[in-house]
């Protein structure tokens, strides 16, 4: 609804052609499709419209388009360089294309822009966990939560900056703090990062517990399909682990560490599978900070499958 508002706002400041106030009257209706159809006639017209080129810019990113998203706001930054929303969305289409530096420039402008915005702070320091720089990504969450301290996506990022750092004690305290008022959407998630410490400090049990919890109230939880998986897999029982990782895989197909997963789980009784997966992993960590001793133990792991099935 905030964005929608944003593009009538901004687009009353000054005159617009007829399609660009139709798309916005669309928008604000929750028409999403005929506000596109209606930006993209206001560019036809004019294709030099920068106010077009954003709104549409934003409604793609909203509708997952990310490529053509970022081609638009492209364009409009000559008119909207000092603008928020444009700075901020262009960032959110580079993070959901894996173009970090590009997505943080963005970010980071934003910032420049409206310093606290609690949506830049969060989708920053994501972007800077994604990529393992996990003091900067710290610092940006724990200034988002002195600006809110309610913000319960903002706690589980925390949470699992510590996870990473190993200081799971931190990622407890957090945990235990947001757990008794979390909502029933986002109880699954501490549930799950509970587990994932238990699981790091071998309490295989406990994890698997607060998993199933976890997937009980939310059965599409990605995180605790792939700990699932993790504890079966150590477990030897690679056909429950294969089960729990598929599904991550098809809610996750961008993770790397579930096809490194499903490699293993598979390689003892479907090489052909396992090299699929082995593959995958190889490819997407091109593009992900990926570990260079996994990725080279991976890459011989892929020639001796290869030799071995000749």
């Amino acid at each position: 609804m905030r964005l929608l508002v944003l593009l009538v706002l901004m687009s009353c400041q000054t005159t617009q052609s007829r399609h660009v106030l139709a798309g916005n009257e669309f928008a604000k209706d929750g028409l999403l499709k005929e506000a596109v159809s209606a930006y993209r006639a206001a560019l036809r017209e004019n294709p030099n419209n920068w106010m077009a080129h954003r709104n549409l810019g934003l409604l793609l990113v909203k509708t997952g388009k990310y490529d053509r998203a970022i081609s638009h706001l492209r364009k409009s930054l000559p008119r909207f360089r000092r603008d928020f929303d444009t700075n901020f969305h262009l960032g959110e289409a580079y993070r959901a294309k894996e173009k970090y530096a590009e997505a943080i420039f963005r970010y980071r402008f934003a910032l420049s822009i409206k310093s606290n915005a609690p949506e830049a702070l969060k989708s920053l320091g994501w972007t800077y966990y994604r990529i393992n720089l996990l003091n900067e990504a710290k610092q940006m969450i724990n200034k988002l939560l002195t600006i809110d301290r309610d913000d319960h996506n903002g706690a589980i990022i925390l949470a699992r900056i510590y996870i990473k750092q190993r200081n799971f004690q931190k990622s407890l305290e957090i945990i235990n703090s947001y757990r008794e008022i979390a909502d029933q959407q986002t109880l699954p998630y501490f549930q799950s990062i509970e587990g994932d410490v238990y699981l790091e400090t071998n309490r295989t049990k406990s994890a698997a517990s607060l998993y199933l919890t976890a997937l009980k109230n939310n059965p599409l939880l990605a995180g605790a399909l792939l700990g699932m998986g993790k504890i079966f897999l150590r477990r030897g029982q690679n056909k429950k682990a294969i089960r729990y990782l598929e599904r991550a895989a098809r809610l996750r197909p961008r993770q790397t560490q579930v096809h490194l997963l499903l490699g293993k789980a598979f390689e003892p009784s479907d090489v052909r599978r396992a090299l699929k997966h082995y593959q995958i992993f190889r490819k997407l960590a091109r593009s992900q900070p990926e570990s260079p001793a996994q990725v080279a133990a991976v890459n011989d792991k892929i020639a001796a499958l290869r030799k071995s099935a000749r």
